[in-house]
């Protein structure tokens, strides 16, 4: 068995039977130890792909965390007497997918997501127009389509909001129509993680998901690190404050000391890259400084309410605010379709008060529940549970997840991910051209460093047929 044979096999990755790690029990390495050791910065899905494969083949691995649980910004909340997905909440396709094996060894159980079952109300309580609701955002799509037609050929990059709004401007819609398009230019947001004010038109089309039709995690994502982090030595609440990696072995500070290290492998997010969270000695190349500059790390936020009882209608994948001020609430996913609980997850994009994500726990709690008295009356129950999220006051997040962002490029995630010095390497969504911002993208990253790494090995990988 040669090094890319293992990379892609059951027994080197995660996602087979094979996998000792897996089943509950310590890892075994599947081939004799090295001498080498591996610290891993960050246990979320990419850092923990990393961690498996490298000590299955041999290296010594230490994961460090800064953060006092495992995942990432896969984060599943119980609080509320069922599984509420604070960050990553959905398969991105099952055909093709290398995550598919993985979740079904860790149990972890998904359902079509349609997009079109929609239900919605404007602020006054008038009902909107489901049918029109359910084809917005598949007119949308065919805007692109035709936006990209008339683009061809021209060089110049623009925002997607620019593009967009010299589309709907063809149309001229009534008021009415308006907060129709109102709510499908809000999904954009909230799939892309940013403002479309700052979204590149030119690079939005790299982002690519599986075949197979989105999938809702409905009992837990976090099933999913939990299951690959068996057998790693995981030292969460430690938080790297400087690396020196301009030789071997690489130093890393602590908030907890100092740690030695063959090679390290970053997978903290773009968010943490850009806050200067991490002293770097030497400093970073200047290339590798600016792309990280501007990229584009988006943030939206998670609103949820559990109530006594549902006062919506149940069946809905969705249900829609129709509001004029962009992002406003624009929808509440209903979990009772999922998970049989009375709980709305309101979706927030950062061109609405910046996601919230500054707004103290009352006021925003407040606006949610008055949003929702003015959809279906004011009689509606007071809920019995809240939950939120605030993605870019995190200090080990600084963000939900990385987009491109007009004026940056496509190649740049590939100058991100790029190894220095032959003992440092990148991973995390952010470092993944075309599945970024989702945890299929994560892994595959932390995959990739599996590869680099065994690529330099002095000691070549034995034979194992």
């Amino acid at each position: 068995m040669n090094r890319r044979e293992f990379i892609h096999s059951g027994m080197g990755l995660l996602g087979m039977a094979a996998a000792p790690g897996l089943m509950g029990c310590a890892t075994t390495p599947m081939f004799a130890p090295r001498e080498e050791t591996v610290v891993v910065i960050g246990a979320g899905v990419a850092g923990l792909a990393a961690a498996q494969g490298l000590q299955a083949a041999g290296y010594r691995v230490i994961v460090l965390e800064a953060q006092d649980y495992i995942g990432g910004r896969v984060m599943t909340d119980y609080s509320l007497g069922a599984p509420v997905e604070l960050g990553a909440s959905r398969l991105h396709g099952t055909k093709k997918n290398q995550l598919v094996p993985l979740l079904e060894k860790a149990g972890v159980q998904y359902e079509p997501v349609d997009w079109g079952s929609l239900s919605g109300m404007e602020s006054d309580g008038t009902p909107m127009d489901e049918k029109r609701l359910s084809r917005a955002q598949g007119e949308l799509m065919q805007m692109f389509v035709r936006a990209f037609i008339r683009n061809i050929g021209k060089t110049e990059d623009q925002s997607i909001e620019n593009i967009v709004k010299n589309e709907i401007a063809r149309v001229n819609p009534s008021s009415s129509e308006y907060k129709i398009w109102n709510f499908a230019l809000t999904s954009g947001e909230l799939f892309n993680a940013s403002p479309l004010t700052e979204a590149s038109w030119k690079f939005a089309r790299e982002n690519e998901s599986a075949p197979g039709g989105d999938q809702f995690i409905t009992n837990g994502y976090d099933r999913l690190p939990k299951l690959m982090a068996a057998g790693l030595d995981i030292r969460t609440d430690t938080v790297v404050k400087k690396i020196d990696y301009d030789r071997k072995p690489v130093r890393l500070e602590t908030n907890k000391g100092a740690l030695r290290a063959d090679r390290v492998v970053l997978t903290v997010s773009l968010g943490v890259l850009q806050s200067q969270g991490i002293d770097f000695s030497p400093a970073l190349p200047i290339e590798k400084q600016e792309v990280i500059g501007r990229m584009g790390m988006g943030t939206l936020n998670k609103i949820i309410l559990r109530y006594p009882e549902p006062f919506w209608p149940t069946d809905k994948h969705a249900i829609v605010h129709g509001v004029d001020v962009r992002g406003k609430y624009a929808a509440f996913v209903n979990l009772i379709r999922y998970t049989g609980h009375p709980i709305l997850v309101g979706m927030v994009p950062e061109s609405y008060r910046g996601a919230l994500d500054d707004v103290p726990d009352a006021d925003v709690f407040r606006e949610a529940h008055a949003v929702l008295q003015g959809m279906y009356g004011r009689r509606i129950p007071e809920p019995t549970g809240l939950l939120r999220t605030q993605w870019k006051s995190n200090p080990y997040m600084r963000g939900a997840f990385s987009y491109n962002k007009l004026g940056a490029f496509g190649k740049d995630r590939d100058v991100l991910a790029e190894p220095l010095n032959d003992c440092l390497f990148f991973a995390g969504e952010a470092t993944h051209r075309r599945r970024f911002g989702s945890v299929n993208g994560a892994y595959l990253s932390g995959l990739r460093t599996v590869d680099e790494i065994l690529t330099l090995s002095t000691a070549s990988m034995p034979n194992l047929t």
